[in-house]
């Protein structure tokens, strides 16, 4: 991937300027099935990466060696058996190479004795320096295919170059076994599996030929191929080779951005940059079958500069049409729209007017029906679009974490994949409403990821680098039903309500909505929905507590460390103090290779056995520290979740906002306590929101000077930290520390730019619930404390907290 360049622009067909030069196009779409990757990756090294940089080890590759045919060998999975067995007839370099592919796995049983094994799904992995291609479901789905690029050689040391020395395999996997059925692997060069047939039969490869120069290693000429899967006869047919000989390409574009590929594999169409205007954009279109290319022109007068021109395109699912973002306007982007061509006659027939501006790192994706483009974006502002395609109107902006995103089969869902949370976001197409998003075990990295859903609608394969390899997982996907979605529509029907002036009736809809599923609306954000339309804080107040309620039932083992993965097992990166895993002698560099006597070359079966260890359960470790193996006990102790701690901390923050700082305060000494007991790990990030809010709340309780105090105690504050953000998230809560803008920035050691402005007025008190979900009259006058008193978190008026208030719990 990246921009690739050919140098020469057309100056005579034998004499062509070096100083003149044509990017190349590095990205191949192909449909929902092959297009799943993040974007923004292609685009960051397309703008920015044109040439391998010349390093020492380049000196010694002689580039002829690498062939311009295409060398492709086909081996079942009988093949593959009898050459790895010892004394089979697969070479020693043959081996190697399966290894490197994570395709093989040994067990060295003793100094002479070595079993191998073929990978099966779960337990294969490889090196981070390799890449994903694609991944999809053959269409009966029973089998998995995954195009990858893997390292052929010792790629820890710092002179591997991936774009030279990484080789391409192709494999299936049988999805009911899980075993490899078969591999093409891809021999003399760096071909790579592009892009796959609707029919799982036929494949395009794509081949770069470099050459080195004194600037350093350049691509000077960009091939495709042909490859029939079914055949086992290594022929492939060469569909398209473009150079600096290309008169044609020459003549027409300064720049290609872009490969697209249909899905039938068909046609094939390159977005660039037109040489007669290089504030024009257009397109190259070549038709497989018969070679013959063409050029289109788009229809907007500029692009900005450094921009791809058609930042992204992808072909519908059934070929008939492609769709194509293209920017309007020089510095910045005025206006964004999207071209919907027909593929017969590649005139324009529908144009998308998308809301959302932003034009950095997007991408686009059909739905499976072809009734849906979702447009992703990943800017300073994340978040998916969708559009109806018959209509050509947006119907649901929603913002996103960054993950690459997916229709589901039937095309009833849109998943959009955090690693974050590591969970799935899930938008309803048809009631255009976003759910709450489904949890996975697996600890992808997010970036990379290119995941694909089963015809059968039930299972979601994630290809990716997780925790130091790259890895595939096969996540279950049960299809949310109408009980499930409910809570979500009256959220949503709560907020129309509201905002429409009927009051009474969205109170009492989002009461229902909170009651029956708190934990998913905070998910989808619902909190900050009601803050923008200025809904009562003790809603929110509410939904943290049921939140918060829910976190503390969770199971949370805390071991205190951080860790990535590893052939060998599980390394430690760091150890934290005065935890488990401190008090049983671990140390950074250990490597976990077994757990309570289980031992097993499947890191993702470790992984799980580390996950589900039982808190106040002692188990044994295996440890390999330096080479040799050690065993220590550990007891992990009770964590609390995420979830937990986060509710509370918004619990507290809603509080403030009802102008009752008591329960903030109590609130605050709860989350202090699971501090000090270590049983959460709190970020400098946490720590700041901590303080700032027991700040806002002694503050609020005339302890202004006190205040100040633990904010200086802190000795300084990161602008974009935990304090800024939880200022920003909710100013009233923090009116009066932002009335002295200037002192509250020497306190906090920021620039005053940098402490947002109180509001104009300061909230009405309100009723707000406590822990216990009792509710509490507002407070008529908030108590006014002398610094010298001690802080009595008692509730308002005198009432005891353990006892229901007059009215109850606050949803009654």
């Amino acid at each position: 991937m990246g921009t690739h360049r050919i140098f020469g622009q057309k100056t005579g067909k034998k004499d062509r300027k070096k100083s003149d030069c044509l990017k190349w196009p590095g990205r191949v779409n192909q449909g929902p099935d092959f297009h799943n990757s993040l974007f923004f990756l292609f685009l960051f090294m397309a703008i920015s990466v044109s040439m391998i940089p010349v390093r020492e080890v380049y000196a010694s590759i002689d580039f002829e060696e690498y062939s311009e045919d295409l060398s492709i060998k086909k081996y079942i999975r009988a093949d593959l058996l009898e050459k790895i067995e010892p004394g089979g007839w697969g070479s020693e370099e043959f081996i190697e190479q399966m290894k490197n592919a994570g395709l093989i796995i040994e067990d060295k049983k003793d100094q002479e004795k070595t079993e191998r094994k073929l990978a099966d799904l779960e337990n294969f992995s490889f090196h981070k320096k390799g890449r994903f291609q694609f991944i999809r479901y053959s269409r009966d789905g029973k089998s998995l295919f995954v195009s990858y690029l893997y390292p052929s050689g010792d790629a820890d040391k710092d002179d591997y170059a991936p774009h030279l020395y990484n080789r391409n395999v192709l494999a299936q996997w049988e999805i009911g076994t899980g075993e490899l059925a078969a591999v093409w692997m891809v021999l003399d060069n760096p071909a790579y599996a592009a892009a796959m047939n609707q029919d799982d039969k036929t494949i395009v490869y794509h081949l770069d030929i470099y050459e080195k120069t004194d600037k350093g290693v350049e691509i000077i000429k960009n091939q495709l191929y042909l490859h029939d899967l079914t055949k086992d006869e290594d022929e492939s047919q060469k569909i398209l080779s473009l150079d600096k000989e290309d008169d044609m390409v020459m003549d027409a574009f300064l720049s290609l951005d872009n490969i697209g590929i249909s899905p039938d594999l068909k046609s094939i169409v390159f977005s660039g940059q037109m040489k007669a205007n290089p504030e024009t954009g257009g397109g190259l279109i070549v038709d497989v079958a018969t070679g013959k290319k063409q050029v289109y022109q788009y229809a907007y007068e500029s692009t900005p500069p450094g921009m791809p021109n058609g930042a992204a395109m992808v072909f519908s699912p059934n070929g008939k049409e492609l769709a194509v973002s293209i920017p309007e306007g020089k510095k910045p982007v005025t206006k964004i729209k999207i071209n919907i061509l027909d593929t017969g006659s590649w005139k324009v027939v529908r144009e998308l007017d998308p809301v959302f501006m932003s034009f950095k790192y997007h991408d686009l994706l059909y739905s499976p029906d072809c009734k849906y483009l979702a447009r992703t974006t990943m800017a300073d502002t994340n978040g998916i679009e969708i559009f109806s395609t018959s209509s050509g109107k947006p119907f649901g902006f929603f913002p996103s974490l960054p993950g690459p995103a997916i229709f589901s089969s039937d095309s009833r869902f849109f998943l959009n994949f955090s690693s974050n949370d590591y969970s799935l976001g899930l938008i309803d197409t048809r009631s255009c409403i976003r759910l709450a998003g489904r949890p996975f075990q697996y600890p992808f990295d997010g970036t990379g990821l290119k995941p694909a859903f089963s015809p059968d609608n039930r299972k979601i394969a994630v290809a990716g680098p997780a925790k130091g390899v790259n890895t595939v997982q096969i996540i279950e996907f049960a299809v949310p039903d109408e009980a499930e979605i409910a809570p979500f529509r009256s959220a949503q029907r709560a907020l129309e309500l509201f905002k429409a002036g009927l009051t009474k009736e969205g109170i009492s809809m989002a009461k229902e909505a909170i009651r029956a599923n708190p934990s998913g609306l905070y998910q989808i954000s619902y909190n900050r929905q009601m803050d923008e339309i200025s809904m009562p804080p003790f809603l929110k107040g509410e939904l943290f507590r049921r939140i918060y309620d829910q976190g503390l039932t969770e199971k949370n083992n805390r071991l205190g460390v951080s860790w990535e993965q590893k052939k060998e097992g599980l390394l430690i990166t760091e150890i934290y103090p005065d935890t488990p895993a401190k008090k049983a002698g671990l140390a950074k560099g250990d490597i976990i290779t077994g757990i309570d006597g289980k031992k097993t070359v499947s890191i993702n079966l470790l992984i799980d056995i580390y996950n589900n260890l039982m808190p106040d359960h002692q188990s044994a470790l295996e440890i390999l520290r330096n080479g040799e193996p050690i065993f220590l006990d550990i007891t992990p102790v009770k964590g609390i979740s995420s979830q937990a701690f986060y509710a509370l901390m918004g619990f507290a923050l809603s509080a403030l906002e009802a102008r009752n700082p008591l329960i903030s305060m109590q609130a605050m000494d709860q989350a202090k306590k699971w501090v000090k007991e270590n049983r959460i790990l709190v970020t400098r990030y946490l720590q700041e929101q901590l303080l700032i809010i027991e700040a806002g709340a002694l503050a609020m309780m005339g302890k202004t000077e006190d205040a100040y105090t633990l904010i200086i105690a802190h000795n300084g504050f990161e602008c974009f930290g935990g304090a800024f953000s939880a200022m920003m998230d909710s100013r009233t809560a923090f009116s009066i520390l932002l009335k002295e803008r200037a002192k509250l920035a020497v306190a906090m050691m920021l620039e005053k730019d940098c402490i947002p402005f109180a509001p104009e007025k300061d909230p009405s008190p309100q009723p707000h619930p406590d822990l216990s979900g009792t509710i509490l009259e507002p407070l008529t006058k908030i108590p006014l404390l002398k610094a010298s008193e001690p802080l009595e978190p008692s509730s308002p008026s005198g009432s005891d907290p353990s006892k229901p208030g007059p009215g109850g719990t606050i949803l009654d």
